[in-house]
């Protein structure tokens, strides 16, 4: 009697982990098709925002980027130099 119960409980079991790995195997292939749906939705947003121009293109960030380069050999970055005092 006592290996009936246990065979009972390996039966439950297997068929508990059969069905969890049938669960993942359907969430995995969920999350597939989410990650191809944002990836498609991602590809139109692109798209419109080309096509009405919705991507700014100014020259905001360039002076921020020239600042931060190093000078010549030196390896301090050029927005940390201090300031030379303007002459009046």
């Amino acid at each position: 009697m006592a290996s009936r119960c246990s065979g009972g409980k390996l039966d439950d079991i297997a068929s508990g982990v059969t069905d969890q790995e049938t669960r993942i195997t359907q969430l995995l292939g969920k999350i597939a098709e989410l990650e191809a749906e944002i990836e498609r939705r991602d590809a139109v947003v692109i798209k419109m925002a080309e096509k009405y121009q919705l991507v700014e293109k100014d020259n905001f960030g360039d002076d921020l980027v020239e600042q931060a380069k190093p000078e010549d050999d030196d390896n301090s970055l050029a927005f940390m130099q201090p300031e030379e005092p303007k002459k009046d």
